[in-house]
Formats: C-alpha cells, sequence, structure tokens
C-alpha cells in the first residue's frame, strides 16, 4: 500500500503548498491553483483521512500526526523552503509542520485558521459534532454543518459552492470525520510559535466567520514578525468559495511577497 499522501503538482518555480480543510480535499483549491501555477510550482495535497488519502488516516489521529505525513510528503518530493498555505484545519497543519521544524518553509498562510487551541464551548462543539455523526452519519452532519461555513445572506448566490463543499463532506469517509474532529478538539495551543517566526505569517479572515470569529485574532495578528492581514467583509469561513478571485490576488500576493522578503529584497 502506498503510504504517501495523495497529491497534484502543477507549474514551475518558487514552491507552494496548499492544505485543505475539514472534511475537503485538494480539489477545493480549484479556483486557486491555476492562476497560481501560472507563476509557482504549487502542490495541493490530500490530508490523511481524505479525498485520495482517505486510506492514511494516521493512529493515533493527531493533528501532528497529520503534519508528520505532509513532512514526508515534502521530503520524498524534495521540496524545501515552501510557502504553506492551509484552510481552517489545513492551518493548523501548517502551524504543527512549523512547530516540528521552524525553519522548514518561508511563510505560512492562515486561510480562515487560528493558532489558538480550542476554547471550553468551541471544544462542547466538537463533541456535539461526534455525538451527531455517531448517531446520524456523515449524511446529516454535511447538511447541517456545511451551509453554516458560508454566509447566511448569500446561501442562494453561492448555492453552487455549498453543494460542491457539501459533496466533498459526503465523500468523507465516518473514521476522519469523527477522529479528525477529536483531534481538532485536542490540538494544542500554537499561539506562542507565531511570536517566533522568522518569515511572514498570514491571517486571511472573513469578518463575519462563526467558526473563528473576528475577535478571536485579535490576540494573535500581533504576535508574528511580519503579519500580513486581509479581512474579507460579507465573508464566513469559505473565503476559497465565497470570494475566490479576491482569495487568489490575495494569496498570490502573500506568496510573491514572501519570496521577496526571503530575498531580502524588500
Amino acid at each position: 500500500m502506498n503510504k504517501l499522501l495523495a497529491y497534484e503538482t502543477k507549474g514551475t518555480g518558487p514552491s507552494v503548498v496548499l492544505l485543505h480543510g475539514f472534511c475537503e480535499n485538494r480539489t477545493m483549491w480549484r479556483h486557486i491553483v491555476p492562476f497560481l501555477a501560472s507563476h509557482y510550482q504549487v502542490t495541493s495535497i490530500d490530508l490523511g483521512g481524505f479525498g485520495e488519502s482517505a486510506h492514511l488516516l494516521p493512529q493515533p489521529t493527531t493533528v501532528a500526526a497529520l503534519a508528520q505525513q505532509v513532512a514526508q510528503l515534502l521530503a520524498h518530493l524534495h521540496i524545501s523552503k515552501p510557502i504553506i498555505v492551509g484552510h481552517s484545519l489545513g492551518g493548523y497543519v501548517a502551524l504543527a509542520l512549523t512547530q516540528m521544524n521552524s525553519t522548514l518553509c518561508q511563510g505560512i498562510g492562515l486561510v480562515h485558521s487560528s493558532a489558538a487551541a480550542d476554547s471550553k464551548a468551541r471544544k462542547n462543539m466538537r463533541n456535539r459534532v461526534i455525538e451527531i455523526v455517531q448517531a446520524r452519519g456523515v449524511k446529516v452532519f454535511a447538511q447541517q454543518f456545511v451551509p453554516s461555513l458560508f454566509l447566511p445572506d448569500r446561501h442562494q448566490v453561492l448555492k453552487p459552492a455549498i453543494e460542491e463543499a457539501q459533496k466533498m463532506a459526503l465523500q468523507t469517509p465516518l473514521t476522519s470525520v469523527l477522529e479528525v474532529t477529536k483531534a481538532m478538539r485536542d490540538r494544542p495551543d500554537h499561539t506562542s510559535l507565531l511570536a517566533t517566526l522568522e518569515y511572514p505569517v498570514l491571517f486571511l479572515i472573513g469578518k463575519q466567520d462563526q467558526a473563528i470569529t473576528f475577535p478571536q485574532y485579535q490576540s494573535q495578528i500581533t504576535l508574528p514578525k511580519d503579519t500580513v492581514i486581509h479581512i474579507l467583509d460579507q465573508t464566513a469561513h469559505m473565503g476559497i468559495w465565497e470570494r475566490p478571485l479576491k482569495t487568489q490576488h490575495i494569496l498570490y500576493n502573500f506568496v510573491e511577497y514572501c519570496i521577496q522578503t526571503s530575498q531580502k529584497i524588500i
């Protein structure tokens, strides 16, 4: 059995690595990859337990174990000093990678993601998700959970995107949903790590995000030595789908800035 994560690489040039969120897979970046790949080498990865890596859920399942799988793939592909961009869970994994090796990359993009551990209320919400999935399965979870990640006022115009995200969630194995929910609930706090990073950190924030609310970022965004902040109004947790063009250009500009910073030409 192939123990390396599934991935796809397009383009040439400086390396960008894309990590998807919970109950997603690497195809979620389809709005982003073509534009970035015209400038850089872009590697999008299916995290363990998701997409074509569904059979590779690590045991025990922790965010650090998911990160270790990514590190193994990057070493296999001889990818060094990438800019790593992660959506939600993908951001948690990117931070865990950095905790393991602070010199691994030259920039981290946290797209609707947080360095903080779950609050008590958030842990309770995770436990509720586990109860619902155990009792009623992935289908009910996908029907209820996914739409809540999009701005309610734009549900009608975003219907195709919501359906696409729901389809991804429905393809996620039950065990992955349960075990990765527990892993997110129990992940360590990485806020102190932010202050130690020697490269740029992007916070791409949905102003109306209810999964990670705007006030939760305020204690984090001042910690890195070099922070790039973008706040998308009328956007919740899924800016990749909600604001694909804006997200595309934000990520391109961030990658370019990271490259220039590493070359000390800023």
